[in-house]
């Protein structure tokens, strides 16, 4: 190592072997499984109304004050996404929403883990979908 006015200088090899560090370390942490697909608000309006059975699941605890239209409400905290992981049908394709992006891509990513392959998560959650215009439901 030689030293510079700044403080030392790396030999050339250095900076060969830092990139290539660098770029190992990334790859090794998108090495795990692909997680679920985001879409934003339009894409998943596109997808609505492209697949008249898709599977709309809302993971959050709020569907009584507004959800997507024919919206299944799994909330996640209460475990009832948990315990109907079960029971949903493999073959469907799920988008999954909630109040939060966090917990819409975890409701998602426990689908995936269940062993659904077609699973979407709704990015910037239900309130890109309501800034968007979209239409909403409410319950008593």
């Amino acid at each position: 190592m030689t030293m510079h006015r700044g403080g030392p200088v790396l030999p050339p090899r250095t900076f060969r072997v830092v990139p290539a560090v660098l770029l190992a370390a990334a790859l090794s942490a998108c090495a795990g499984p692909p997680g679920p697909t985001a879409l934003t608000a339009v894409q998943a309006k596109a997808l609505v109304d492209a697949m008249p059975d898709l599977v709309i699941l809302d993971v959050s605890g709020a569907f009584a004050s507004g959800h997507l239209p024919g919206a299944r409400p799994l909330p996640l905290a209460d475990g009832s996404l948990r315990a109907a992981l079960p029971t949903l049908d493999r073959t469907d394709t799920y988008l999954v929403y909630c109040r939060s992006d966090a917990s819409g891509r975890e409701g998602a990513r426990m689908l995936l883990d269940e062993g659904i392959d077609d699973v979407f998560w709704l990015k910037g959650s239900y309130d890109a979908w309501v800034a968007a215009g979209y239409p909403i439901e409410t319950s008593p």
